[in-house]
């Protein structure tokens, strides 16, 4: 009889952490801005990207992570899911936001603001597959 292979155990906590800094990677998102973002110091987010230091379920950097990954889903769903194409709207000016929407994540309120922007987008079903500037 086969011996079962036992399957690692996978916490919450390496899932959000792995999808944190694979969303922030593919969205251009450097150590220094994900670290601001997460409210981290940058030698953390450079842990993190080999799993050395996990996100603290019910933390801070753990809810801004979630936020992160959210904006990254949106972003994908609404087919800005190209990097190029999510980098540059990130990096524009958005008319509806008032502001860059990359430099609006770099705190909580913003990152609130810009995946409720993005939410209320997908809501609405733009037919264009494109977001208003």
């Amino acid at each position: 009889m086969p011996k079962e292979r036992s399957r690692p155990v996978v916490s919450e906590m390496q899932v959000v952490t792995r999808a944190a800094t694979t969303a922030a990677a593919l969205l251009g998102i450097d150590d220094h801005a994900l670290a601001e973002i997460l409210g981290l110091q940058e030698v953390s987010v450079q842990r993190m990207q080999c799993l050395d230091h996990l996100l603290e379920k019910g933390s801070e950097p753990f809810e801004r992570a979630l936020l992160l990954i959210g904006v990254f889903r949106n972003l994908h769903a609404m087919g800005v899911g190209e990097e190029e194409a999510a980098r540059s709207w990130l990096g524009r000016h958005n008319r509806a936001l008032g502001a860059v929407p990359a430099d609006m994540i770099r705190t909580r309120t913003g990152l609130v603001d810009v995946l409720d922007y993005l939410m209320s987008c997908a809501a609405a079903e733009d037919s264009s597959g494109l977001l208003p500037a």
